[in-house]
């Protein structure tokens, strides 16, 4: 069932070992995080947690965090509409990069997000990422190395320096880049960094080879020219 107050979802929590918890439209804040991290302490078998619109701070993310670290079967969290902005996005993917290995599905969207949240970057067996409706200007291209991403929601951002062909055809009003698309851009402008560092490498070391020779071949014409004037 679906608990009616932070009170209730604790009483749940001590009764039984759930796997989903839907604390959505609660107002916790950050004090009612206090109260319901008690109870994911002692609740190692859950699986979805539902946060939604919990007015939730850096505060009350950072009591999450460490109820987190109880959670090793935690697939899917959902924290859409808090506050957490960069700083508290950041420490919640910390903490759930460390504890919680299952994790393939996480909300962040209208959180007050402006900057790419990097720590995410370390979530491996994430699937899916929702980071809408946020302030977020660019997307660091090592996005594209989540081995296991296939979807990454940017929908309602402030995103520039994407090609407009990446964007979501059709009649929404506020698009985001299409994951795939922006994948393989990514992807083919890492290729092309790494193929232009390739050349730059071997400029270098032709240029290396050939003051190298040229070094060498000085050396050779003042040894002559010193074995000549000593016999003369």
């Amino acid at each position: 069932r679906v608990p009616n107050s932070v009170e209730d979802a604790l009483a749940i929590l001590r009764q039984c070992k759930v796997r989903t918890l839907n604390c959505s439209n609660m107002r916790l804040a950050d004090s009612g995080c206090l109260v319901l991290s008690e109870g994911l302490k002692n609740n190692t078998s859950l699986q979805v947690l539902l946060l939604r619109q919990q007015k939730i701070g850096i505060s009350g993310i950072k009591t999450i965090a460490i109820s987190i670290s109880k959670l090793p079967l935690l697939r899917e969290l959902n924290m859409y509409r808090n506050i957490l902005g960069e700083q508290g996005a950041n420490l919640l993917a910390d903490a759930l990069a460390a504890n919680c290995p299952s994790l393939v599905c996480l909300w962040l969207g209208d959180n007050r997000i402006q900057t790419f949240p990097l720590s995410l970057l370390k979530l491996k067996p994430l699937q899916r990422l929702y980071l809408n409706e946020n302030q977020i200007e660019t997307i660091p291209r090592d996005v594209a190395l989540l081995p296991s991403l296939n979807l990454l929601d940017l929908d309602n951002n402030c995103i520039s320096g994407i090609p407009e062909p990446i964007y979501h055809c059709g009649l929404r009003r506020f698009p985001g880049p299409r994951w795939e698309l922006l994948k393989a851009y990514f992807a083919d402008q890492m290729r092309a960094e790494e193929e232009a560092a390739r050349r730059r490498a071997e400029e270098e070391e032709e240029r290396r080879q050939q003051e190298e020779y040229a070094r060498k071949q000085e050396e050779l014409r003042q040894q002559e020219a010193e074995e000549e004037e000593a016999g003369a």
